[in-house]
């Protein structure tokens, strides 16, 4: 999940030290920088005066913190020990995969999650504000703002999912002029029915981020992520809510993504009718999710077509057909009947064991075989038909191979170097296509998705 979230850069000055010690504090600095794992220096060790052994490494699960009297937890963290500081102090160094600002957090358990993503507020215009022209004549101006209800979707047995809103705002007086800015944020939450650990929860976050970016059809990232806790009090023992969390992940990066609308797939008004999209996406990515995984990243790092994009293209068509059509149980019995025929009359061959291998996975079609089959179930569903002719499909399969499997003999056969990028697009509109397909939308709406995305109209249009 590197690279999707959003922080910014943060230096924070305090004390240390591990849950099981904590009469022990140590001084350091923790340091948050976009791109990065959070990174702490101590002054001190956890070990004590006698200091550690130099040059060793050690994995501790959580350490607090607490800076101006605000509670930190670091989560999955990797201590270093170095030397001695020019006072005679013995130094160490920690890298954390997370942080939790606004609490400590004992144990790896939590209830629910909200969190922000970028372009949202432009893909779901939800509006809460009623606003009537001013009435100069009696210098009156009326401006109502009812915050609207949560927008409940479908997801699974185990999680509810729901697009709340918050406002932010506050009232400004520039010279004489008085004015009142107003912003509605809408962000996601998601309930757990029991609490779930923090690896589960991402997951959950992970997988609407990719349906949100399939929807919009460009990048987002996501921010302020603020899970609750769930803690058993050490006193009374009940379980008692951390709230006011936030959640920072290494390898989060700034939120400067600008939302485009012409670029949208799936305007959030098709997601408002049909509440289960969220769940069939879900159910897809049970089976998609490596096809998914190649797909979202060959899109973070589309700055330019090349002949890495274009085999991450054709990987993930493959993928995609491979993991929703396998070869019916009849079809599997009769390649295996004629399998054993063959086995038992070379039963006496020294090349019986080499043979088996080879035929091994002799039902699984050929890459030109899954790219045609694609092509058929997405023809009747797009303006142009043609861009996926036989030969064009032939030449990616040779392609692919050639470029994976380096053998002159194909090189006469595959793409030029000059017809990869269009290439590429239309391996690209093709899945996006596809998995509308898999998503259960029928041939008119469709249809009317494609003419409302400039990009996907154009790469079909060839």
């Amino acid at each position: 999940m590197s690279g999707i979230f959003s922080t910014e850069a943060q230096t924070l000055i305090g004390y240390w030290w591990l849950p099981s010690n904590t009469s022990h504090h140590v001084p350091g600095t923790l340091a948050i920088k976009p791109g990065h794992y959070a990174h702490l220096d101590l002054l001190g060790t956890f070990s004590g005066a006698n200091g550690p052994t130099m040059g060793v490494s050690k994995h501790i699960d959580r350490i607090f913190g607490i800076v101006q009297g605000n509670l930190i937890t670091l989560e999955n963290c990797q201590l270093n020990f170095g030397g001695l500081s020019s006072p005679g102090f013995f130094k160490s160094s920690v890298i954390a995969d997370g942080v939790f600002l606004g609490g400590h957090v004992a144990e790896d358990c939590f209830s629910e999650v909200t969190f922000e993503m970028s372009g949202l507020k432009e893909w779901a215009p939800i509006c809460g504000f009623d606003v009537n022209e001013a009435d100069i004549k009696n210098r009156r101006a009326h401006l109502a703002y009812k915050e609207p209800p949560p927008i409940k979707f479908a997801l699974d047995g185990k999680s509810r999912l729901e697009l709340r809103s918050s406002t932010r705002g506050f009232p400004v007086f520039p010279g004489i002029r008085t004015e009142l800015n107003i912003c509605l944020i809408p962000y996601f939450a998601i309930s757990f029915n029991d609490p779930l650990p923090l690896s589960e929860i991402q997951t959950y976050i992970h997988r609407i981020w990719q349906f949100l970016q399939f929807c919009t059809n460009q990048n987002i990232k996501i921010c302020n992520v603020k899970p609750k806790a769930v803690t058993v009090d050490k006193t009374s023992g009940e379980s008692v809510e951390i709230r006011n969390l936030t959640y920072v992940p290494s390898g989060g990066s700034s939120l400067d993504e600008t939302y485009d609308a012409t670029k949208a797939l799936m305007p959030f008004q098709y997601i408002y009718q049909d509440r289960t999209l969220f769940k069939r996406w879900f159910s897809l990515t049970e089976k998609m999710e490596s096809a998914f995984e190649i797909h979202f990243a060959s899109e973070r790092k589309m700055n330019g077509y090349s002949e890495e994009e274009f085999i991450s293209r054709v990987s993930t068509l493959e993928i995609a057909h491979r993991r929703t059509n396998s070869i019916s149980p009849q079809e599997k019995k009769g390649h295996d009947i004629r399998l054993n025929e063959i086995y038992d009359q070379l039963a006496s061959s020294p090349h019986l064991d080499w043979l088996k291998k080879k035929l091994a996975h002799s039902h699984e079609p050929t890459l030109e075989q899954r790219l045609l089959e694609l092509a058929t179930a997405v023809g009747p569903h797009i303006p142009n038909q043609d861009i996926y002719s036989p030969a064009f499909l032939k030449k990616v399969a040779k392609t692919r191979n050639y470029l994976t499997h380096f053998s002159k003999g194909d090189q006469k056969k595959q793409l030029p170097l000059s017809d990869i990028p269009e290439a590429s697009m239309k391996l690209r509109a093709l899945f996006l296509v596809y998995i509308l397909i898999c998503l259960g939308l029928n041939k008119e709406l469709i249809g009317e998705l494609i003419s409302r995305s400039r990009t996907l109209e154009c790469e079909l249009n060839g």
